[in-house]
């Protein structure tokens, strides 16, 4: 910590005391006021605006949990370590919104300092060391909101705050602005999926007439067939434990890194090249590929490989889509049945049926899908290509983004990098 900067216990720095969120049983679940819970926490840096479960409250109920903007929302428990305590900031919030008891409520004095400051600490390795120092349990990790309030933490001037914030949000803000660019594109290849192969108003439908079929009406020429007709899936190969690292040549992708509709290369471990099997090299991951988790919770979810610096291979139980035919670049067409709940519905029935959630290349290539013309797929792949590849580099842009401000925050925090002097609009005081 910097020594010019004063420090004190959290609690010093609350404009109430912190609180624990609200435990409601399932009768008063469905409607009424949105609530913040874990999934939000972990998900979203930014409690906003998001789409979340609603909970019937009392005014008095409202009144103790209710969130406004500039509360720090930490997680009381988490089943791994580097969960435990994640805070979030609640950034402006449409509407009235609580938050359940998983969570803690630290609400600051904004005349003393400034919220989104100490979200940048608790970001930090510094904040999450402190965290981790009072991080408890075995099979579940927590904090106590108790223990939160005496940590020491930073106090510089509150114009310092708010320029070290200034600063890291301008990185955080291009990477919201990518994000929704992204969801944008995402949505258009979808609604083209849609109009195409769901709702059958492809280029020239004017021209063909529908036809029965085991999965109700579909264009004439089009035929029902299986996944195994396009594509074959295969599992990644078994790398050993013990030749992985935290470093090395060559990145290894697992289930946990298929997140979100895209492969996650965050907590990656590593081989190094001379360790490297022949047969692995079958599963060396390229732009567009299509990954499936094939057991565990996760099964049936889906990402797509997307540019990143490195190599990577596919580790045992994920799946990888190889096409048959050419023209499938980015692998659109069977990314979007992925994603249909018709697909989903069939993983689970399918994997379920294990002692534990598991599906294999075979149960997949046997899913039933209606087939359209090749030509028309081929089109569709085309039509989509831009999207994709806007999709490619804005994702790229924003991994970039990531590390250069996560490589520049312990520097802010600790004040390393001094600010006091740079001309920076702070925006009024509050």
């Amino acid at each position: 910590m910097n020594t010019t900067w004063e420090s004190d216990s959290f609690n010093t720095v609350y404009s109430i005391p912190s609180r624990n969120g609200i435990y409601k049983s399932k009768e008063f679940h469905g409607t009424g006021c949105k609530v913040v819970n874990m999934g939000e926490l972990f998900g979203y840096d930014f409690i906003s605006s998001q789409k979340m479960k609603r909970i019937e409250l009392t005014d008095i109920e409202k009144g103790k949990y209710s969130i406004i903007d500039g509360d720090l929302l930490f997680a009381r428990r988490s089943v791994v370590e580097e969960g435990s305590g994640k805070c979030s900031l609640v950034v402006n919030p449409n509407e009235l919104t609580v938050f359940e008891s998983s969570i803690i409520r630290v609400r600051l004095d904004h005349s003393k300092v400034y919220s989104k400051f100490y979200y940048y600490y608790f970001k930090s390795p510094q904040g999450r060391g402190s965290i981790l120092s009072i991080s408890t349990g075995v099979n579940v990790k927590g904090i106590r909101g108790s223990e939160l309030c005496n940590l020491a933490v930073p106090l510089p001037p509150l114009p310092t705050q708010r320029k070290i914030a200034g600063i890291l949000s301008a990185y955080d803000d291009l990477i919201q602005n990518n994000t929704r660019r992204i969801a944008i594109l995402e949505e258009m290849a979808q609604r083209i999926y849609k109009e195409w192969f769901v709702d059958f108003k492809y280029p020239g439908h004017e021209n063909d007439k529908l036809v029965d079929s085991e999965l109700g009406m579909i264009p004439e020429g089009w035929e029902i067939g299986n996944i195994s007709d396009l594509y074959t899936v295969k599992s990644g190969f078994a790398f050993r434990s013990n030749n992985m690292n935290n470093s090395g040549d060559y990145g290894i992708v697992k289930i946990k890194n298929i997140q979100s509709n895209y492969v996650d290369l965050n907590n990656i471990q590593y081989i190094a090249r001379e360790t490297v099997d022949q047969r692995a090299w079958n599963f060396k991951l390229s732009i567009g590929d299509l990954l499936i988790a094939m057991t565990g919770a996760q099964v049936g979810k889906v990402g797509i490989m997307l540019k990143a610096k490195g190599e990577y291979l596919l580790n045992q139980r994920v799946g990888k889509f190889f096409p048959i035919y050419g023209f499938n670049t980015t692998n659109q067409f069977i990314y979007q049945i992925t994603k249909s709940v018709e697909f989903q519905t069939t993983i689970y029935n399918v994997a379920q049926g294990a002692a534990q959630p598991n599906i294999s290349g075979q149960d997949i290539g046997n899913i039933k899908i209606i087939l359209p013309r090749i030509e028309l797929i081929g089109e569709f792949e085309t039509l989509c290509n831009p999207l994709i590849n806007e999709i490619i580099l804005l994702d790229y842009q924003n991994n970039t983004l990531r590390q250069s401000r996560d490589l520049l925050l312990p520097k802010l925090i600790s004040g390393k990098v001094d600010v006091s002097e740079l001309d920076i609009d702070i925006g009024a005081e509050s």
